[in-house]
């Protein structure tokens, strides 16, 4: 049976995170990213970026002035940025974006997703087959076809063009994050499995 992780809450949303949007996209993630598609639709929008990331995985595409590329280290893999930093640029983020290559058996991404909900943000990402949670079905972001930066670029500028509809889904987003994939509910599912092994 599957029992569907989550992100706590009160770590990603606490107190002292504030949740001012400072207007920029930020992406986050190595495993599986779809970076050069992205940087294409970065590069022809106005909006400003911030990536963290391994470098290579922009794979030789010039870095646009307005993306903050942040290398990600190899030892340890997550020093080039510390996590209290790290909740502090999800909660000035205008959204998230989760790039990925598409691949329909592929769960990357999940982890990004988690904590974009948990810090109340609305999300862009590929559309993936293998992820149980349908962005816009739950009213918390939009996808966009694999390889398709004119999507990316149709999706971001939806965002900045409708600032009613993006703090709705980033409330929305959050709302899940407590309801759905919370601490209580992987809590009371669990103990409904174990129940049921006796």
């Amino acid at each position: 049976r599957h029992l569907p992780w989550f992100a706590d809450p009160d770590i990603f949303h606490s107190p002292e995170v504030t949740s001012d949007d400072e207007g920029y996209f930020l992406c986050v993630g190595k495993t599986r990213r779809d970076y050069p598609t992205l940087l294409k639709a970065c590069a022809k929008v106005d909006s400003q970026f911030r990536i963290i990331a391994p470098k290579e995985s922009a794979q030789g595409i010039t870095i646009p002035p307005n993306v903050q590329f942040v290398e990600t280290s190899q030892d340890p893999p997550d020093a080039a940025i510390s996590y209290p930093e790290l909740r502090d640029w999800y909660a000035g983020a205008h959204a998230v974006l989760i790039p990925l290559m598409g691949d329909p058996s592929d769960t990357s991404g999940y982890t990004t997703l988690l904590e974009a909900m948990a810090m109340g943000k609305p999300i862009l990402m590929t559309q993936s087959g293998c992820l149980d949670i349908d962005i816009e079905e739950l009213g918390i972001g939009y996808t966009v076809p694999p390889g398709d930066d004119d999507a990316w670029i149709k999706a971001i500028r939806s965002l900045e063009q409708d600032a009613e509809r993006a703090k709705a889904m980033g409330h929305q987003s959050r709302q899940v994050a407590q309801t759905q994939f919370s601490p209580e509910s992987f809590r009371d599912n669990l103990s409904r499995f174990l129940k049921h092994l006796k």
